[in-house]
C-alpha cells in the first residue's frame, strides 16, 4: 500500500533521523576498528568518499573532507528516507525490523560497492575476513539503527500517522 500524501512528512522525519544516526554510527565503527589502528584520520576517510564522487583531481582541494562529509550525510540520509518509505509501504519491513534492518545492511554496502566500482575507486576486500567485517558494520551499525529508528518512530496504525 502506497503512502498517503499526509504520511510523507513523518515518513520523511523518519528517514531523516535513521539516516543521521546510521552515519555517525558507521563511521564511528569504521574509525575505531580500521581508520584509527592504521594510522589515518577521518578526514582521509572523508577524502575518500570525496573522491569516489568528485573524482580523484578533489584530493588537492583543502575542502575535500568537507565535501566527502557531505556526501556520506547526503547518501546516508537517501538511504533512511528510502527504508522509511519501504517501511511505509510495506508495513511488514518496520514491524519485522531486525531481519529487514540486517538486509538492508547488505543491500547498502553492495548498492555502494558498485557505486565505488563505477567511480573507479573499489579497493577489494583483502582477506575473506576484510568482507566479511565490511558487510557486519553495514549490517549492525548501519541498516540495523535505521531499521530500528523507522520501526520506534512508525505509529502501531497507519491511522494514527499524521
Amino acid at each position: 500500500m502506497a503512502p498517503t500524501t499526509r504520511q510523507y512528512p513523518a515518513i520523511l522525519a523518519r528517514g531523516i533521523l535513521a539516516g543521521i544516526v546510521g552515519a555517525i554510527l558507521i563511521d564511528g565503527f569504521l574509525y575505531v576498528t580500521q581508520v584509527r589502528p592504521q594510522g589515518g584520520t577521518m578526514l582521509q576517510l572523508w577524502s575518500f568518499v570525496a573522491m569516489a564522487a568528485m573524482g580523484k583531481g578533489v584530493l588537492a582541494n583543502p575542502l575535500a573532507p568537507l565535501y566527502g562529509a557531505i556526501v556520506h550525510l547526503l547518501v546516508s540520509l537517501a538511504w533512511g528516507v528510502a527504508f522509511a518509505w519501504i517501511a511505509a509501504s510495506q508495513p511488514y519491513i518496520a514491524k519485522r525490523w531486525l531481519p529487514s534492518g540486517l538486509a538492508y545492511g547488505i543491500v547498502v554496502y553492495l548498492a555502494m560497492d558498485v557505486v565505488m566500482l563505477a567511480a573507479g575507486v573499489l579497493q577489494n576486500p583483502k582477506t575473506p575476513n576484510d568482507l566479511i567485517f565490511q558487510l557486519l558494520a553495514h549490517m549492525v551499525f548501519f541498516g540495523l539503527p535505521i531499521a530500528w529508528i523507522v520501526a520506534a518512530m512508525t505509529p502501531a496504525s497507519a491511522d494514527a500517522q499524521a
